[in-house]
């Protein structure tokens, strides 16, 4: 079927201009054209008709999915390690950090003060997943028990001890501009570190966390500690 078809939408974002439209089957009208968005990207007229039908036909709505596949053969790797000093009361089970070094091979650092900043930030997550930070629930019902900021124990400024960030800056030429990542890895180590600082001061290895007050007390318990 030959047409001249000349279509603008009201709010100006897509306009279609074309001289052909051909049917294709009940699901609508296949135009011989392109779609110009605001942007200035063209679209495929079909792709539209196909993309509209498929969302808001009553009679052929259908989910699209597509699948992609990725073999990456170069990539860039990021290094950090952890330090922690603490201070742990064996009878009532309560560990104090003393001391944070949080130290990084992130290249190319391409705003040091906001690397910094995410190092502290990391830090601070990792205090928390460590020592209070736990969701707890009913095991009859499975609802939250904690669902508020009273009740899950985050750390404020009142637990955090000094807190350094040291970085080692290489350049690597497989990461844009030579940086590497920084983005979980100053929080990945925090709880292990803390954890080894425990097992070095007490000799009790504890493989759960947050290391509260009761559960310390309990492998002190069992570890003839207390």
């Amino acid at each position: 079927m030959e047409s001249t078809t000349s279509a603008e939408s009201t709010d100006g974002m897509l306009s279609i201009n074309s001289s052909t439209a051909v049917l294709t089957d009940t699901s609508g009208y296949h135009l011989n054209a392109t779609v110009t968005n605001t942007t200035g990207q063209e679209i495929p007229a079909g792709t539209l008709t196909l993309a509209m039908n498929a969302f808001y036909s009553l009679e052929h709505s259908v989910h699209i999915t597509a699948e992609d596949t990725n073999h990456c053969k170069e990539n860039t790797f990021a290094f950090g390690c952890c330090f922690a000093e603490v201070e742990v009361d064996i009878p009532v089970g309560k560990v104090r950090v003393l001391r944070i070094v949080n130290v990084h091979d992130s290249g190319k650092l391409i705003n040091p003060a906001l690397a910094e900043a995410q190092v502290h930030g990391g830090m601070s997550m990792g205090i928390g997943y460590a020592l209070t930070e736990e969701m707890k629930f009913d095991p009859k019902t499975g609802r939250l028990l904690n669902g508020n900021l009273l009740d899950y124990k985050m750390p404020t400024s009142m637990d955090h001890p000094e807190l350094t960030a040291l970085f080692v800056e290489t350049d690597d030429p497989s990461g844009p501009f030579g940086n590497k990542a920084l983005g979980e890895p100053p929080t990945i180590p925090v709880a292990p570190a803390i954890r080894n600082a425990v097992l070095q001061a007490t000799g009790v290895a504890v493989n759960t966390l947050p290391l509260s007050p009761q559960k310390l007390v309990e492998e002190f318990t069992r570890g003839g500690l207390i």
